[in-house]
């Protein structure tokens, strides 16, 4: 259950920050290509990162790297409701906050992988967790221009 609501929150984000685009345009007076820049450098460190996590957690543990991963969220986050440009949100949203996201979603997965013996079910775990994407897809456009 867990693994499946790091997926809801951290990978239903990174699906929805394009309901952040309009919100930037209009806060930092911007143009269109800057402001999807912001996405698209989170959606690219988030996916690209992922085989550097693997590696680690690997070599370290699980727990230690996911603590990483939410200190560098939660950095990340508090450090972009402090900007004053375009530019340094694509450095705090963008790769603070995917460098951060993808240990989360890195270890969600390799944790359900470990916990569950049998091809079977560790592939029916794996598909019901890969529905969180979508599920936080779907919730995180409403909530986002809540926050605002």
């Amino acid at each position: 259950m867990s693994s499946y609501l790091v997926v809801v929150i951290n990978i239903g984000f990174a699906f929805s920050v394009g309901s952040l685009f309009v919100i930037i345009i209009r806060r930092f007076n911007t143009t269109r290509a800057e402001a999807a820049t912001i996405q698209l450098t989170l959606g690219g460190v988030l996916l690209c990162s992922g085989i550097f996590f693997g590696a680690l957690i690997h070599k370290t543990s699980v727990r230690a790297v996911s603590l990483f991963g939410s200190l560098m969220v939660f950095v990340g986050f508090v450090s972009s409701a402090f900007v004053t440009s375009p530019s340094v949100l694509i450095v705090t949203l963008g790769v603070i906050v995917g460098l951060g996201m993808s240990p989360l979603l890195i270890s969600s997965v390799s944790v359900t992988a470990k916990h569950f013996d049998g091809h079977g079910r560790l592939l029916v775990l794996l598909s019901v967790l890969s529905t969180g994407s979508a599920t936080g897809g779907s919730i995180h456009p409403f909530i986002i221009p809540w926050l605002e």
